[in-house]
Protein backbone atom coordinates (compact mmCIF):
# COMPACT_ATOMS: atom_id res chain seq x y z
CA UNK A 1 0.00 0.00 0.00
CA UNK A 2 1.15 3.52 -0.70
CA UNK A 3 1.05 5.93 2.17
CA UNK A 4 1.41 9.61 2.64
CA UNK A 5 3.24 11.71 5.09
CA UNK A 6 3.02 15.14 6.63
CA UNK A 7 5.32 17.96 7.61
CA UNK A 8 4.93 20.10 10.69
CA UNK A 9 5.61 23.78 10.07
CA UNK A 10 6.21 25.55 13.37
CA UNK A 11 3.37 23.58 15.01
CA UNK A 12 3.38 25.15 18.48
CA UNK A 13 3.41 28.78 17.40
CA UNK A 14 -0.36 29.34 17.38
CA UNK A 15 0.10 30.60 13.82
CA UNK A 16 -2.56 28.70 11.83
CA UNK A 17 -2.20 27.78 8.16
CA UNK A 18 -4.46 29.93 5.97
CA UNK A 19 -3.48 28.74 2.50
CA UNK A 20 -1.19 26.75 0.22
CA UNK A 21 0.23 27.46 -3.22
CA UNK A 22 3.04 26.35 -5.49
CA UNK A 23 5.79 28.54 -6.88
CA UNK A 24 8.12 26.74 -9.22
CA UNK A 25 9.32 23.63 -7.42
CA UNK A 26 8.34 24.96 -3.99
CA UNK A 27 5.26 24.48 -1.86
CA UNK A 28 4.33 27.80 -0.23
CA UNK A 29 2.61 27.67 3.16
CA UNK A 30 0.74 30.80 4.16
CA UNK A 31 0.04 31.20 7.85
CA UNK A 32 -1.72 34.00 9.73
CA UNK A 33 1.53 35.79 10.62
CA UNK A 34 4.20 34.17 8.44
CA UNK A 35 4.99 32.59 5.07
CA UNK A 36 7.06 29.42 4.63
CA UNK A 37 8.44 27.36 1.76
CA UNK A 38 9.01 23.64 1.42
CA UNK A 39 11.36 22.18 -1.15
CA UNK A 40 11.54 18.45 -1.72
CA UNK A 41 15.09 17.27 -2.27
CA UNK A 42 15.79 13.77 -3.50
CA UNK A 43 18.26 11.91 -1.27
CA UNK A 44 19.86 8.51 -1.75
CA UNK A 45 19.30 6.41 1.34
CA UNK A 46 20.06 2.80 0.44
CA UNK A 47 21.66 0.68 -2.27
CA UNK A 48 20.39 -2.81 -3.07
CA UNK A 49 21.93 -4.93 -5.85
CA UNK A 50 23.51 -1.84 -7.48
CA UNK A 51 20.17 0.00 -7.40
CA UNK A 52 20.11 3.20 -5.40
CA UNK A 53 16.89 3.86 -3.53
CA UNK A 54 15.98 7.50 -3.01
CA UNK A 55 13.48 9.39 -0.89
CA UNK A 56 12.18 12.92 -0.86
CA UNK A 57 13.61 14.96 1.97
CA UNK A 58 11.43 18.01 2.76
CA UNK A 59 13.30 21.20 3.60
CA UNK A 60 11.22 23.81 5.45
CA UNK A 61 12.36 27.42 5.39
CA UNK A 62 10.82 30.67 6.68
CA UNK A 63 10.31 33.31 3.98
CA UNK A 64 8.97 36.01 6.29
CA UNK A 65 7.67 36.33 9.83
CA UNK A 66 6.55 39.88 9.12
CA UNK A 67 3.33 39.21 7.21
CA UNK A 68 0.77 36.44 6.81
CA UNK A 69 -2.22 35.68 4.60
CA UNK A 70 -5.79 36.56 5.57
CA UNK A 71 -7.60 34.13 3.24
CA UNK A 72 -6.61 31.28 0.94
CA UNK A 73 -9.17 32.65 -1.52
CA UNK A 74 -6.96 35.70 -2.18
CA UNK A 75 -3.84 33.77 -3.22
CA UNK A 76 -3.36 34.07 -6.99
CA UNK A 77 -0.59 33.17 -9.41
CA UNK A 78 0.35 36.42 -11.11
CA UNK A 79 2.89 35.85 -13.85
CA UNK A 80 6.00 34.68 -11.94
CA UNK A 81 4.73 35.80 -8.54
CA UNK A 82 1.97 35.12 -6.02
CA UNK A 83 -0.30 37.90 -4.76
CA UNK A 84 -2.28 37.64 -1.52
CA UNK A 85 -4.24 39.72 0.99
CA UNK A 86 -2.26 40.09 4.18
CA UNK A 87 -3.91 39.75 7.55
CA UNK A 88 -4.51 42.69 9.86
CA UNK A 89 -5.23 45.51 7.37
CA UNK A 90 -1.76 45.26 5.86
CA UNK A 91 -2.92 45.22 2.23
CA UNK A 92 -1.87 43.21 -0.82
CA UNK A 93 1.57 41.62 -0.92
CA UNK A 94 3.54 40.03 -3.71
CA UNK A 95 5.69 36.96 -3.10
CA UNK A 96 8.35 36.45 -5.72
CA UNK A 97 12.04 36.14 -6.47
CA UNK A 98 14.37 38.88 -5.32
CA UNK A 99 15.50 40.82 -8.40
CA UNK A 100 19.23 41.07 -9.00
CA UNK A 101 20.03 38.11 -6.78
CA UNK A 102 21.52 34.97 -8.26
CA UNK A 103 19.67 31.93 -6.98
CA UNK A 104 16.17 31.23 -5.84
CA UNK A 105 15.52 33.58 -2.93
CA UNK A 106 11.88 34.51 -2.27
CA UNK A 107 10.75 37.80 -0.76
CA UNK A 108 7.50 39.64 0.01
CA UNK A 109 6.71 43.28 -0.75
CA UNK A 110 3.56 45.33 -0.32
CA UNK A 111 1.98 46.53 -3.59
CA UNK A 112 -0.96 48.38 -2.00
CA UNK A 113 0.85 51.08 -0.01
CA UNK A 114 -0.88 53.89 -1.98
CA UNK A 115 -4.33 52.64 -0.97
CA UNK A 116 -3.51 51.15 2.43
CA UNK A 117 -6.44 52.97 4.16
CA UNK A 118 -8.87 50.85 2.11
CA UNK A 119 -7.35 47.65 3.51
CA UNK A 120 -6.93 49.08 7.02
CA UNK A 121 -10.70 49.64 7.10
CA UNK A 122 -11.45 45.92 6.60
CA UNK A 123 -12.64 43.87 9.56
CA UNK A 124 -11.11 40.44 10.23
CA UNK A 125 -14.32 38.82 8.89
CA UNK A 126 -14.12 40.88 5.68
CA UNK A 127 -10.49 39.83 5.21
CA UNK A 128 -11.33 36.18 5.79
CA UNK A 129 -14.21 36.27 3.26
CA UNK A 130 -12.29 38.15 0.58
CA UNK A 131 -11.59 36.44 -2.74
CA UNK A 132 -9.32 37.23 -5.67
CA UNK A 133 -8.23 36.17 -9.12
CA UNK A 134 -5.82 37.25 -11.84
CA UNK A 135 -7.29 38.01 -15.26
CA UNK A 136 -6.16 40.17 -18.19
CA UNK A 137 -3.12 41.54 -16.29
CA UNK A 138 -5.33 42.56 -13.37
CA UNK A 139 -5.63 41.19 -9.84
CA UNK A 140 -9.30 41.46 -8.77
CA UNK A 141 -10.05 41.48 -5.02
CA UNK A 142 -13.67 41.11 -3.98
CA UNK A 143 -14.86 42.02 -0.49
CA UNK A 144 -18.33 40.39 -0.37
CA UNK A 145 -19.56 41.92 2.88
CA UNK A 146 -18.60 45.44 1.72
CA UNK A 147 -20.10 44.99 -1.76
CA UNK A 148 -16.84 46.25 -3.22
CA UNK A 149 -14.16 45.05 -5.60
CA UNK A 150 -10.77 46.67 -6.02
CA UNK A 151 -8.35 45.91 -8.85
CA UNK A 152 -4.57 46.06 -9.18
CA UNK A 153 -3.43 46.62 -12.78
CA UNK A 154 -0.13 44.76 -12.97
CA UNK A 155 0.98 46.37 -16.26
CA UNK A 156 0.55 49.91 -14.97
CA UNK A 157 1.25 49.26 -11.28
CA UNK A 158 -1.99 51.14 -10.57
CA UNK A 159 -5.10 50.54 -8.47
CA UNK A 160 -8.62 50.85 -9.88
CA UNK A 161 -11.76 51.23 -7.78
CA UNK A 162 -13.22 50.38 -5.47
CA UNK A 163 -16.13 49.35 -7.65
CA UNK A 164 -19.54 48.89 -6.10
CA UNK A 165 -20.03 45.22 -6.87
CA UNK A 166 -18.97 42.31 -4.80
CA UNK A 167 -18.07 38.71 -5.47
CA UNK A 168 -17.92 35.61 -3.33
CA UNK A 169 -15.79 33.98 -6.00
CA UNK A 170 -14.19 34.67 -9.36
CA UNK A 171 -13.60 32.21 -12.18
CA UNK A 172 -12.00 32.49 -15.60
CA UNK A 173 -14.17 30.82 -18.25
CA UNK A 174 -13.18 30.01 -21.83
CA UNK A 175 -16.06 30.29 -24.31
CA UNK A 176 -16.52 28.27 -27.52
CA UNK A 177 -14.17 30.67 -29.36
CA UNK A 178 -11.51 30.00 -26.69
CA UNK A 179 -11.81 33.58 -25.45
CA UNK A 180 -11.23 34.05 -21.73
CA UNK A 181 -14.05 35.65 -19.75
CA UNK A 182 -14.08 36.67 -16.13
CA UNK A 183 -17.08 35.45 -14.14
CA UNK A 184 -18.04 36.51 -10.65
CA UNK A 185 -20.42 34.72 -8.35
CA UNK A 186 -22.36 35.76 -5.29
Amino acid sequence: SFGGNYILVEPDSGDDITGLATKGNKIIIFKERSVWQITLEQRAYKEINNITLTALDPQVQLITAGVGCASHRTIANVENDLLFLAKGGRGIFVLGNEPGIIGDILRTNEVSVKIRPFFESLTPAEEMNACATYFNNKYFVGIPTKSQTIVFDRERSAWIGPWSFDANLFNVYYDSDDKARLLKGN
